[in-house]
């Protein structure tokens, strides 16, 4: 009986081992010197940058590769370094992460992903130098808020264009970016960097999938829209450690 159990456990690792080891995503942060956002020859990768899948922190290595876990579903970043600039999209937010949904979000009254398929073979993150000095000014804006595309135009007339020409590095909204209506997420990110700094973006109580079942789906249109809704990045002498602490619990039914 003792070798029949040995053999079944045998087996057992045998036919499941492989199909249940966790995949393993890979990639390269590396110096973007054309800035165009892909890695070309001659451009190095960079030593001792952290990234991060939500849960663990890697470091990477002297060719600027990294390894972490892969979940079924997450996001990938890295943590900006002092001295260095992730690309910063077309609404003027920064774009230092990448989303894993091989089958997309979950259907919901606002969008969350596309389908991703499988990981890539490499997820590479590129960096731009730029100059970071100690005296860090930095703008936060808490819950802008609109409502209605009118009152993205109040926010356009009444903040933006006063603090268009701020003399500092970079915006913070500090949730609340819309009042529970995702589809102008892009809409007010865009008005934002009318003032002529990139924003960083905190998800806010009214930044969230009501329709989600659960609290784990329920940024899947912030993460689209801004990355993952918990995420860190250095500036200057300080270092942004931005938390996720909305709470999404379902009503009860009847």
């Amino acid at each position: 009986m003792p070798w029949l159990l040995l053999l079944a456990f045998l087996a057992g690792l045998w036919v499941e081992g492989p199909e249940s080891a966790p995949e393993t995503a890979v990639g390269v942060v590396f110096h973007d010197a054309n800035k165009n956002h892909k890695r070309d020859a001659g451009e190095s990768g960079l030593k001792g940058i952290r990234v991060s899948n939500g849960r663990e922190i890697t470091v990477t290595n002297a060719k600027g590769a990294w390894r972490l876990p892969a979940p079924e579903q997450g996001e990938f970043f890295v943590i900006k370094p002092r001295g260095w600039m992730t690309p910063i999209s077309p609404q003027g937010t920064p774009h230092y992460y990448y989303v894993h949904r091989p089958d997309g979000s979950r259907k919901s009254k606002y969008a969350g992903s596309s389908p991703t398929g499988k990981l890539p073979d490499s997820i590479n993150f590129p960096l731009i130098k730029q100059k970071e000095s100690d005296d860090l000014r930095v703008l936060m804006y808490g819950d802008p808020q609109p409502r209605n595309r009118r009152e993205i135009q109040w926010m356009k007339k009444d903040v933006v264009k006063e603090c268009k020409g701020f003399d500092g590095s970079f915006g913070m909204a500090l949730g609340d970016i819309t009042f529970n209506d995702l589809s102008l997420f892009e809409e007010v990110a865009s008005t934002l960097h009318e003032v002529g700094i990139p924003w960083w973006m905190v998800v806010g109580n009214h930044d969230i999938n009501f329709d989600a079942p659960e609290d784990q789906l329920s940024n899947e249109t912030f993460i689209a829209a801004f990355g993952p809704p918990n995420y860190s990045f250095d500036w200057g002498p300080a270092h942004f450690l931005v938390l996720d602490d909305v709470q999404w619990i379902l009503p009860e039914s009847g």
